[in-house]
């Protein structure tokens, strides 16, 4: 097991196809959960999840049983997690989503134990056949050394982040699927990390909202989350706070402020929405039908007389009525809505540039529709969705502020690679991505051919065979020679 212990500085990991489980100082007033309340004898945290691009890896359902936090001593561990969570990793691609609110009594703690009771997977075979199996749990219990030990002396949240290398964690061979969790650890305070560490992502039904706030369910976990809704807040075009139905399914982009709230940054709507971004308009009643649907990899696509008519796609998030990891079939029609997002479109992505003609497999899309049989879907809507992949430059970025282009090399194993026969992807950045890892626009310019990165953001088939990623997220990633 590698164990590779970061500054303060930097907690947000960039760890070659992990997952991260994360703890920031965060008051109660962030979020809505069933964990530990703080006192005045206690730090506030938020347990989160996260992961970084992985291969051929479509969909990840992991069951963590139990995360604790073990004093120095002969202390009683802390635990930070009420009941055992299932959570899709593949699908955060390296963005942040809270599970649960914790708290930390005052103390110096040594290491952290992470259980594992299940897993299951669906990936793209060597062949391209998609496989969905159970894995053979190894090692189920993690046991992660923090060195220098982990002190808090104080009510002042801390930042607490396990990174699980999930490209070492799984191990296939023939039909036989192992997972033997390969872990990495890091730790600082919330005031410390730059913007880019402090996102946190959720996808799920709207359950109230104010002017002042709103409160999301997450699709993946169940739990409710809380965020601070102000002036700065983005909704979608010709929308308001007011005018957003309970029930629609919304994705929230927010960021933990330093007084340990959480504030709406962006709320784009992924269900029931005519066109986010594009004409603006939603109907105010909410068609049941819209929150039956899921969010993930389309693996292959139909058409007659050179119309698409239907695609397969495996649901890393579903929701309403569909409930499956393995694929499942869309329908599409001449009133089936494409819709691009408006974190799409402020990260560059053209407009009417997402259509049917332009569907290709290995793209990740947000479908909603109606439920017909099981495992089919005939689709309203299909909203183009966030991906991530890592890859090493292939040569110094060019351009000039933040307004970046550059080529990666795909890993060997991607989907992408499989699907599309792409072994490099062009890339993009402006003024709307965010940087990770003390990485800016300015040294992303200047780093060289070799470097190691994860990207995140929105991509589109620009020409026959010909792609870009337009970046919404960019992360530095350890090589092995930077975790020895």
């Amino acid at each position: 097991m590698k164990i590779k212990l970061l500054s303060a500085s930097s907690c947000a990991l960039a760890v070659a196809g992990s997952f991260l489980l994360g703890l920031m100082g965060c008051g109660s007033a962030g979020i809505m959960g069933t964990g530990a309340s703080p006192s005045a004898n206690s730090a506030p945290a938020i347990l989160t999840v996260t992961d970084a691009p992985l291969g051929n890896i479509l969909s990840a359902m992991v069951t963590v049983s139990s995360v604790t936090v073990n004093p120095s001593g002969s202390g009683t561990p802390v635990s930070l997690l009420t009941s055992p969570t299932t959570v899709e990793l593949s699908g955060l691609n390296g963005i942040q989503e809270p599970l649960e609110i914790g708290a930390l009594p005052m103390g110096t703690y040594s290491s952290i134990s992470v259980a594992i009771s299940g897993v299951s997977v669906t990936y793209v075979d060597s062949t391209g056949k998609t496989i969905t199996a159970s894995a053979t749990v190894a090692s189920p219990t993690v046991n992660i050394p923090l060195n220098p030990a982990l002190s808090v002396s104080s009510t002042a949240g801390v930042d607490l982040h396990l990174a699980v290398d999930l490209g070492s964690s799984f191990s296939i061979s023939g039909s036989t699927v192992t997972f033997a969790p390969v872990v990495t650890a890091a730790y600082g305070q919330i005031d410390s990390e730059d913007q880019g560490q402090r996102l946190i992502h959720v996808s799920g039904p709207l359950v109230s909202i104010s002017s002042t706030s709103l409160v999301v369910q997450s699709a993946d976990s169940g739990r409710q989350f809380t965020f601070t809704v102000n002036s700065s807040t983005h909704f979608p075009n010709g929308m308001d706070a007011t005018s957003i139905p309970t029930g629609t399914i919304v994705h929230v982009k927010g960021e933990a402020q330093p007084d340990g709230t959480f504030l709406a940054l962006s709320v784009a709507i992924e269900s029931g929405e005519a066109n986010d971004g594009q004409d603006g308009e939603q109907s105010g009643d909410q068609d049941e039908n819209q929150n039956n649907g899921g969010k993930g990899i389309v693996t292959a696509v139909t058409e007659s007389n050179g119309v698409l008519t239907s695609f397969t796609f495996v649901p890393r998030e579903d929701f309403g009525d569909v409930n499956s990891s393995s694929p499942l079939a869309a329908m599409v029609s001449s009133t089936t809505a494409f819709v691009i997002p408006t974190d799409a479109l402020s990260a560059g992505v053209p407009a009417n540039s997402f259509t049917a003609a332009s569907l290709f497999a290995g793209e990740s899309v947000f479908v909603t529709g109606a439920m017909t049989t099981m495992g089919t879907l005939n689709a309203t809507q299909v909203t183009l969705s966030g991906e991530g992949t890592k890859g090493v430059l292939t040569a110094m970025p060019q351009g000039s502020g933040s307004d970046l282009n550059f080529t990666i090399t795909l890993p060997s194993m991607s989907f992408l690679t499989t699907y599309t026969g792409m072994t490099s992807l062009n890339v993009v950045t402006n003024q709307a991505t965010d940087f990770g890892d003390g990485l800016t626009a300015a040294t992303l310019a200047a780093d060289p051919a070799g470097t190691s990165l994860e990207v995140h953001g929105y991509l589109i088939m620009t020409g026959p065979k010909t792609y870009v990623l337009y970046a919404d997220e960019v992360n530095t990633m350890l090589t092995d020679s930077q975790e020895d």
